[in-house]
């Protein structure tokens, strides 16, 4: 029995592996950046700024990839880069999206994105060079998911 446990549990991983290819094999991936085709006007959700990071000061951003669905709504949320504290609450946000179908693709298409979520605190006394300072750090948080997507790196972050 000992030595058969093993290769049963190969033969399972193997199993759900290729269950898994077939779930995604129908899924086209647009860039961050790349005008989608097949879907436009979406409806989204601001995400609320987690309370802890609030009262911490803490800023940043972080980029979601996501499934579009058929009918619009979003699934297999996955945080690709980015400051993982906020990671729950863009989740949260994103699973509220809803997209429409383009003319070009009324059926639409299941798509694989991503949108970058940006976290900072409004204060009046900030200056211009804090603004720049948020662009900065939302340009690098985007340009390192899409980085992740085109397999230039990989992250040990799961």
């Amino acid at each position: 029995m000992s030595r058969v446990f093993p290769v049963l549990l190969l033969l399972t991983l193997a199993c759900a592996a290729v269950a898994t290819a077939d779930e995604f094999a129908d899924v086209v991936i647009i860039m961050p950046g790349e005008d989608n085709p097949y879907w436009g006007n979406p409806t989204k959700v601001a995400p609320k700024y987690p309370v802890e990071a609030l009262q911490k000061g803490i800023t940043g951003c972080l980029t979601l990839g996501y499934i579009i669905e058929l009918d619009g709504t979003t699934s297999h949320h996955k945080a690709l880069a980015g400051n993982r504290g906020f990671e729950h609450s863009a989740r949260r946000a994103a699973e509220q999206f809803r997209y429409e179908p383009s003319e070009a693709y009324p059926e639409g298409r299941r798509v694989f994105t991503a949108n970058t979520f940006t976290y900072e605190i409004s204060d009046s006394r900030h200056s211009d060079d804090d603004d720049q300072d948020q662009e900065d750090l939302a340009s690098a948080c985007s340009e390192a998911a899409e980085r992740l997507m085109k397999g230039e790196y990989k992250t040990g972050a799961g």
